[in-house]
């Protein structure tokens, strides 16, 4: 059925750190490197650190945010 939602929660919620250059910025280069990896250009580890640096640079309020919303 076309149009009728599902879940309890409405799916088009963004949290406002998302919204933030900051986060926006580091959320780029962190697609980049999931793109490296795929591609073969970078270790699988590489993953790792660059997950930190997303924590670092504002994930952490981000996955905080999302929380709080569900």
């Amino acid at each position: 059925v076309t149009g009728v939602q599902t879940c309890a929660l409405p799916i088009c919620y963004v949290p406002q750190v998302s919204l933030e250059q900051k986060f926006q910025e580091y959320q780029a280069r962190m697609n980049a490197s999931i793109s490296d990896i795929v591609l073969g250009k970078a270790e699988v580890s590489a993953y790792d650190d660059a997950l930190a640096k997303w924590y670092d640079n504002m994930g952490k309020e981000y996955v905080e945010e999302m929380n709080a919303y569900i």
